[in-house]
């Protein structure tokens, strides 16, 4: 098994399943090593629960894998949240 999937069973153990916060951490962590399968995975989670900010960080995930449509679909929804980062993304990919 390799250590990113090991690292990520790992955190699935201590992760609660209504903990939109500390899923949105893990993404973050995942994007900022480079993984963006994993940092998908957990801003899905968290924006399943409603998350706003995971709506926005999803969309920043798909919009980097050239994936605009279902990344405008996020911002859009993260926006319906006021999320102000999510309304400029907008504003930029109408551009």
């Amino acid at each position: 098994m390799g250590k990113k999937k090991k690292q990520q069973q790992s955190s699935d153990d201590v992760v609660a399943p209504d903990d939109p916060e500390a899923m949105i951490n893990l993404g973050e962590f995942a994007y900022e090593a480079g993984d963006l399968d994993a940092a998908r995975a957990w801003y899905e989670q968290a924006a399943a629960l409603g998350d706003a900010k995971a709506m926005y960080n999803l969309g920043t995930v798909l919009e980097e894998r050239g994936d605009t449509n279902s990344a405008r679909e996020w911002y859009l929804k993260a926006a319906e949240h006021d999320d102000a980062a999510a309304i400029r993304a907008l504003g930029v990919l109408a551009d």
